[in-house]
């Protein structure tokens, strides 16, 4: 439906939730939307790639340059609460290409960042545009299609994951090369090797990973604008209503508490879901390198590459099956993948490089498509407003925090095989959580 630039369509809740008629806007904006994702995975992505760089150009080591994951998780905090505020009161696109916009530049900085307590505070402000980005895709994918929008939020998430596929290999010719690390190739002393870890990173030569960051950052412009664009074209504001803002008429006391005690659950899987994500990719590199593998930068990065290989494929291969199979169905059927994977990695992913390559496309492939489905599944059942939508946020925001910042102690003071056992014991947490709302969701039945 087309309007003039100023005009704008009030929706209420249950219009709002319906697709949209115009065929031509609604796949425009889906188009716009998958390509913020993808910018946004190319966002968060690159920093695991490129860890032992940032680390030499500050002469830290892990545990001192991870508090960008810290910083990082603290942005999400406030992008979930801002774009819950603000979401369902102006226009998706206009609130995602101001933050394209501000996230292009901030990219530039990272690299740039002459010290630990700066690189935290640009760790912050990327956080804080990634999250809010990624709940109004999400709520405005929603809004556009409905619940017709199980295909359209997987594809939403494929273009996410190609985004994360592509930032490692984008990265990898610019990452430099450790002299430090060359000379312990050729070594057998275990202790030797992760001791590593430990090492201040000043030798690292030929790092030009600023070069990386501004390609990533000409891309998110450019999203930007056009999703300003987009705005300009079709302006729309979604007026539904909050969390706890329905009257006695509208909801009983009993659909009042499902509604609660669903969200809680569905905010601890996702949890889970997207701390355990963000830990693995942020560390998978390191790990590769400082295991008793003993794998080249090079190496490891093109294990975190295929983590994010394996991500896309499943997230396409569940775009072509989305329209078949139940939400339901593709979720169980991912907690059981995962949980192959992670059993692999637990067991097996420090003594052979075959064991690690699989555990780690098996669980990228598996967990791809859990997430969109885990959204859509919830939708069938409750109408996620963006103050819904930031309430899962949020304890994705908290998942986010905790691991990777717990990850990388554990890591400097015992062994990098605690990211396999985290990510193992992270997902058999997924089997009771996530079986209590699928039955809480089934005995309630889909809403109206």
């Amino acid at each position: 439906m087309s309007a003039d630039a100023g005009e704008y369509q009030s929706l209420t809740s249950d219009e709002a939730t319906s697709p949209i008629s115009d065929k031509k806007e609604r796949n425009v904006k889906t188009i716009s939307l998958s390509l913020s994702m993808m910018g946004m995975g190319s966002m968060h992505a690159v920093i695991g790639p490129t860890l032992l760089d940032l680390a030499s150009n500050l002469h830290s080591n892990i545990d001192e340059v991870s508090l960008i994951f810290v910083g990082q998780a603290c942005g999400f905090i406030i992008g979930t609460i801002m774009a819950g505020l603000v979401i369902d009161k102006m226009d998706h696109h206009l609130f995602l290409g101001a933050l394209m916009l501000i996230a292009s530049g901030i990219t530039t900085l990272v690299p740039l960042m002459p010290s630990i307590t700066l690189l935290f505070i640009v760790g912050v402000c990327r956080g804080t545009c990634i999250r809010a980005l990624e709940i109004a895709c999400n709520v405005s994918l929603l809004a556009v299609w409905g619940k017709a929008s199980n295909m359209p939020m997987q594809i939403l998430h494929l273009a996410l994951a190609v985004g994360c596929f592509i930032s490692p290999i984008l990265v990898k010719p610019f990452l430099g090369t450790s002299r430090t690390l060359d000379s312990f190739q050729d070594s057998n002393d275990p202790n030797e090797f992760k001791n590593y870890s430990k090492m201040v990173a000043t030798d690292m030569v030929g790092s030009n990973i600023e070069f990386a960051y501004i390609l990533l950052s000409i891309y998110t412009f450019f999203v930007g604008v056009f999703s300003l664009v987009v705005y300009k074209a079709w302006p729309r504001v979604y007026l539904k209503s909050g969390f706890l803002e329905v009257s006695k008429e509208e909801e009983s006391r009993s659909e009042r508490s499902f509604r609660i005690r669903f969200v809680a659950l569905g905010t601890v899987v996702l949890m889970i879901y997207f701390g355990v994500l963000l830990t693995y990719d942020g560390y998978l590199t390191t790990f590769g390198v400082i295991s008793d593998l003993h794998m080249s930068l090079g190496e490891a990065t093109s294990l975190a590459a295929s983590f994010w290989a394996a991500f896309g494929i499943g997230r396409l291969i569940a775009c072509l099956y989305a329209n078949i199979a139940n939400e339901l169905v593709i979720v169980i059927f991912d907690i059981i993948g995962c949980l192959a994977g992670a059993f692999i990695l637990a067991f097996k992913g420090d003594s052979s490089e075959i064991m690690l390559w699989t555990g780690t496309i098996t669980y990228g492939f598996f967990s791809a498509s859990m997430g969109p489905a885990t959204i859509s599944f919830a939708h069938r059942y409750i109408d996620i407003t963006g103050q819904i939508g930031a309430i899962y946020m949020i304890g994705a925001a908290l998942g986010e925090a905790m691991l990777p910042f717990f990850i990388g102690q554990m890591i400097e003071n015992y062994s990098a095989m605690w990211l396999m056992y985290i990510v193992l014991i992270c997902t058999i947490a997924y089997i009771p959580i996530a079986g209590v709302a699928i039955l809480m969701a089934l005995f309630h039945g889909e809403r109206k």
